[in-house]
């Protein structure tokens, strides 16, 4: 039974990210065109395989454990997690809306903690609100120095942008990673079994992108049109803000320099909020508001 706990939470997991929050995170490298789709995929299913693989070493699994009732559900509550967020998640999908599977997920969690007497998540809640923030503030800074360094160098075209192709591949290696690290604590924590056996853990998430990503639709589908006026500027700030709040929250000797905690993230609320610090360092609207709000409410 707690066999299939851990494949039902890992592929459940697996799978609505693919689906849902895949295309949001790495859908703004599309645009820029700097790899091809396969090459994209391939990248970012080994580098997230190898962040999972690591992320015994982030403090998230250690984080959730000690503030929800994670540590002392048996499969049978797991069960119930799961029906419950995916019925929120998929109400909000009926309604157009992405929610996120994390914090859906985490929310179950705790309802079931307060049920059982082991309520404590509400201490995380001042993360899930800095991390946006944090995102933001990041992006705004990095696209304001390509604004004011990059316009006044006199590298030759042809040059910086081979320079800044390399930066995007930094860039997506650098999110999966740390996207990776951040959810991989996430898994491990989120059943009974997945601590002694993490190796299982890796193996069902490599299995379950493969199928996933054999399956799914383009991930430009949905998105080329809310990208497609991305810079490759603006691609670069979204891709390190989010990928450096992403690693800043995986480790409580990072997020502890602030008095937070290490937590699982929304890669979509990261996203829109270094778009939103984007687009106020270079004073242009690159994306409708409507997304923003849909963002808001998932």
């Amino acid at each position: 039974m707690s066999a299939l706990c851990l494949i039902l939470f890992t592929c459940i997991a697996a799978f609505w990210f693919l689906s849902n929050e895949y295309p949001t995170l790495f859908g703004i490298y599309v645009p820029v065109c700097a790899v091809r789709r396969i090459t994209l995929k391939s990248i970012v299913a080994v580098t997230l395989l190898a962040g999972v693989l690591l992320s015994g070493t982030a403090d998230v699994s250690a984080s959730i454990l000690a503030n929800t009732g994670a540590g002392s559900m048996d499969c049978y509550t797991l069960m119930i997690v799961l029906l419950s967020s995916m019925i929120v998640l998929t109400l909000l999908k009926f309604l157009s809306i992405k929610g996120s599977a994390v914090y859906a997920l985490l929310g179950a969690m705790e309802a079931e903690a307060i049920v059982s007497g082991h309520g404590g998540g509400a201490v995380l809640l001042i993360s899930f609100l800095a991390a946006p923030v944090m995102a933001f503030v990041l992006s705004f800074f990095i696209r304001s120095v390509f604004r004011l360094t990059l316009g006044r160098t006199r590298i030759h075209l042809l040059t910086l942008s081979y320079y800044l192709k390399h930066a995007v591949i930094v860039g997506i290696i650098i999110t999966a990673l740390a996207l990776g690290l951040n959810w991989g604590g996430f898994l491990m924590a989120g059943t009974p079994m997945s601590n002694e056996t993490p190796v299982l853990t890796v193996a069902l998430v490599a299995i379950a992108i493969i199928v996933m990503s054999s399956i799914m639709r383009e991930e430009s589908d949905e998105n080329a049109g809310v990208y497609s006026e991305f810079s490759i500027y603006t691609v670069l700030s979204i891709s390190f803000a989010t990928a450096l709040s992403l690693l800043f929250f995986s480790f409580d000797a990072s997020a502890g320099l602030l008095g937070l905690k290490a937590v699982p993230l929304s890669v979509g609320s990261l996203v829109f909020a270094s778009i939103a610090g984007a687009e106020l360092s270079q004073r242009s609207r690159v994306v409708e508001s409507e997304s923003y709000r849909n963002e808001a409410l998932g």
